[in-house]
């Protein structure tokens, strides 16, 4: 049975600005769109980058690229009613609270690799407590299940736990580091890093 996460971000049309280690929405209205299936992805690749990171700004940077693409991780204000507006100053995003919503992941993706079950389940314990409700719903002339998720770190984690269990494994390219899926015999994310490969295969022959 298909199973849906959806999620609508919340992204002030002018942009966001850095305020010493907190990035705060500019005035002015939030637009709103449908949260992409694979952002999951740019989440996870955001994460391995801020691990490597060498300094704040390069921090700073990370997480400005993928809060502006998608909107803050953790909104405080949860709604209870349909017409309550979100309010711009519970889209501040602080350089700890990305951190540690990314680096929760990567844990979750490591711990589930080396099967430490109850790692796992502490995690998902944080992510997934009441922050969402299921409905079911006919698409495509089936029933699916939909997840309404209230903050974008749920819906992150939701669409990652829902990704492990398929059979296009999570895999990291071998030219540039970058999460993707695909299926067991896939090495390169794109078009250019498989050029790069072959390239360097055809260098490497050479030598010999």
């Amino acid at each position: 049975m298909k199973q849906i996460v959806r999620y609508k971000t919340k992204i002030p049309y002018e942009g966001y600005t850095w305020n010493r280690d907190k990035l705060i929405p500019n005035s002015g209205e939030l637009k709103s769109d449908w949260l992409p299936d694979r952002a999951y992805l740019d989440f996870l690749n955001s994460a391995r980058k801020l691990e490597k990171a060498k300094d704040k700004k390069e921090k700073k940077e990370i997480i400005s690229e993928f809060t502006h693409q998608y909107g803050s991780l953790l909104p405080a204000e949860v709604r209870a009613k349909e017409k309550a507006k979100t309010k711009l100053k519970d889209l501040n995003t602080t350089i700890t609270s990305f951190e540690n919503a990314s680096f929760n992941m990567l844990n979750l993706q490591r711990d589930y690799q080396a099967g430490l079950l109850e790692e796992v389940q502490k995690n998902i314990k944080v992510h997934f407590s009441s922050l969402f409700r299921v409905m079911a719903e006919v698409v495509d002339k089936k029933i699916s299940f939909v997840f309404e998720m209230q903050t974008l770190d749920t819906a992150l984690h939701y669409q990652f736990i829902s990704a492990l269990g398929t059979k296009n494994k999570l895999k990291i390219c071998v030219m540039c580091g970058t999460v993707m899926e695909g299926k067991s015999n896939r090495l390169t994310c794109s078009d250019k890093c498989r050029t790069d490969k072959s390239l360097m295969n055809k260098k490497s022959k050479g030598r010999k």
